[in-house]
């Protein structure tokens, strides 16, 4: 009987702990729920991944074209094609494969390409990452069907064009140039003079020595020695 009774208490208690245990972490959960809320209401919400593009198109957003001296530029990301022209006497690597460029000029043509690139105005410092398929001087190289191989360039390859048509998200680039930006229907001359894009999708083509942006951009903000000029969608 004492056994009995003991088991019994012990397996009150018993109980008694697993349903305290059980407010406990639900009082947790809740809790937390309740912080993430209020961070991402004051802080601007969370970006979990720092890839995260939003709702950005016409409605909520502005045309930008441009024509600028060149920063440094990094990307990462997938991209459905890019294409540039390397100067001779670089080199590319396919799954490790060094692949020598004789011609005076190299036209590459990359599909999905998805991986890290680094650029400024005289060179590309570094292209790395994997690719479903990739000419060469209009001429397919033959990869493994319906897989992806690893691709990269010489370290600092001198480059006369690189474009990537669409796709590109820069959630914020500052850097100080001279140029042309048309953005609607405003024309601005910028010279020697500080930028700050914010939220910018689409294009990108170095042609020339010029950095040309072709899409949409949710703010502006333009500051030079006699001027402070801010230009937003919202």
């Amino acid at each position: 009987m004492e056994f009995e009774k003991y088991k019994g208490e012990a397996l009150d208690k018993h109980n008694r702990k697993k349903r305290l245990n059980r407010k406990i972490f639900a009082f947790f959960l809740f809790s937390l729920v309740i912080a993430i809320i209020f961070f991402s209401t004051f802080n601007g919400g969370i970006d979990l991944t720092g890839k995260v593009i939003g709702n950005i198109s016409s409605n909520n957003s502005m045309e930008i074209k441009t024509s600028l001296n060149i920063p440094e530029v990094e990307l990462d990301n997938s991209y459905e094609k890019i294409a540039f022209s390397l100067n001779g006497n670089s080199f590319i690597y396919l799954d490790n494969k060094k692949i020598s460029l004789d011609e005076a000029e190299n036209k590459i043509i990359l599909s999905g390409f998805r991986g890290k690139i680094e650029l400024n105005e005289n060179v590309i410092k570094s292209l790395e990452g994997k690719i479903s398929e990739i000419k060469l001087n209009n001429l397919p190289i033959n990869l493994q069907e319906g897989g992806k191989i690893k691709f990269s360039l010489s370290p600092a390859s001198g480059y006369t064009s690189f474009e990537i048509d669409e796709g590109v998200y820069l959630k914020n680039l500052v850097f100080i140039t001279s140029g042309n930006i048309s953005l609607n229907e405003d024309f601005l001359k910028l010279n020697s003079e500080k930028i700050n894009l914010e939220n910018y999708f689409g294009g990108i083509k170095i042609i020339e020595k010029q950095l040309v942006f072709e899409g949409f951009v949710e703010k502006l903000t333009i500051e030079g020695n006699s001027r402070k000029i801010i230009l937003s969608s919202g």
